[in-house]
């Protein structure tokens, strides 16, 4: 029985998509190193917000913000691209009591229609207001009243990231420039090899991973993902270890049997 359902949830996949993301995928934890070098470069961030705002640090900032929030809103390229702020309380980022969140139109999605009759909302939030995200709150806050400013007069559809000419930007590009400058002395200096320039859809990858290491539930990477369990079977179960891949067989058992 096991062994016919291990062939059934490793299925086939036409490429590798986890290639130049090996080395994070492998460890206990493949979101740890991403989340080190954000802790490690919020400081210095901080510290360049303190001064008088410019357009090439804003560069960077961006890269920054970008990269933090790919680790809990695993979100495609195309929304970081079109995301909007425009007062605080329209566009998709808005400001909270406790923080922010982005709220996404389900019709924004790929798969909206599902999303839609699966999770049965019109708008999917990510917050921003845990305690422990308090430096990252700051940084929020100081770009959208000193940084974001700056292209105002250019910035004409209210873009959350715009280039410097007000216009949308490249998030895939921008991330594969903040791997290469902030991720992979990280990974260097802990000895973790085959990680390279790596784009925005990558950090589902380790998002979704992450939470089948540490939960063994194909059902909250799914939801995660806001995708179905046909998907994760598909692009993910291939990469367990036979530790986490009976985990998630006996979840299997489990269901069947409560």
């Amino acid at each position: 029985m096991c062994n016919n359902l291990k062939n059934k949830l490793l299925g086939t996949i036409s490429r590798d998509p986890f290639e130049p993301i090996w080395g994070l995928v492998q460890m206990s934890e493949p979101l740890e190193l991403v989340v080190t070098a954000l802790k490690n470069e919020s400081h210095v961030i901080l510290e360049i917000m303190s001064g008088a705002p410019s357009l090439k640090d804003m560069k960077r900032i961006q890269r920054h913000m970008i990269a933090f929030f790919l680790t809990f809103c695993p979100l495609r390229s195309s929304h970081w691209s079109s995301m909007t702020y425009i007062d605080g309380l329209t566009g998709h980022l808005r400001k909270v009591l406790d923080g922010y969140e982005i709220l996404i139109p389900t019709n924004e999605f790929k798969n909206g229609r599902s999303i839609e009759v699966n999770y049965k909302k019109k708008l999917i939030p990510y917050h921003v207001r845990s305690q422990s995200l308090s430096s990252f709150k700051q940084i929020i806050q100081l770009y959208l009243e000193k940084y974001l400013p700056l292209l105002k007069s250019v910035n004409t559809e209210n873009l959350l990231f715009p280039n410097m000419k007000g216009g949308r930007i490249a998030p895939g590009s921008e991330i594969r420039e903040w791997v290469e400058r902030s991720l992979l002395n990280v990974c260097a200096a802990r000895g973790i090899e085959d990680v390279y320039g790596f784009g925005c859809h990558a950090f589902r990858h380790l998002g979704a991973m992450s939470i089948l290491k540490q939960t063994g539930s194909m059902q909250k990477a799914a939801d995660y993902l806001l995708d179905d369990l046909t998907t994760l079977q598909k692009y993910y179960v291939k990469y367990l270890t036979n530790e986490y891949l009976n985990k998630l067989i006996e979840e299997h058992i489990d269901h069947l049997y409560k």
